[in-house]
């Protein structure tokens, strides 16, 4: 799992929300793993779901990016009343990406 500060994380995510384009949700995270930008897993993902997600972006060389927060927190995160287990970001719009990148090469 990658440490991010979940307020650079939430802002970071609340761009995105606003201005950018991202898909939402394990199933169609996986359909869509190409083109991304970077993909994010919350914790709730079971262990099947998360190597095949990881797989699928290691394939497409996405980077992947394993929260510790619930699917509750990334839903939080993006501004969503509901939780999100998997989140896809295909353009980050005004948002600055290079923070969640850094925390992914670490």
């Amino acid at each position: 799992m990658s440490m991010i500060d979940e307020k650079t994380l939430t802002r970071t995510l609340t761009g995105v929300a606003k201005t950018g384009k991202y898909v939402a949700g394990y199933k169609e995270v996986a359909k869509s793993v190409k083109g991304s930008k970077v993909v994010i897993a919350s914790s709730t993902l079971d262990d099947s779901e998360l190597g095949a997600l990881q797989k699928t972006c290691d394939t497409a060389a996405v980077p992947f990016l394993q929260l510790e927060q619930s699917s509750v927190g990334l839903g939080k995160a993006l501004g969503k009343q509901f939780r999100i287990s998997a989140l896809a970001i295909k353009s980050p719009g005004d948002a600055n990406l290079k923070p969640i990148l850094e925390s992914i090469a670490k």
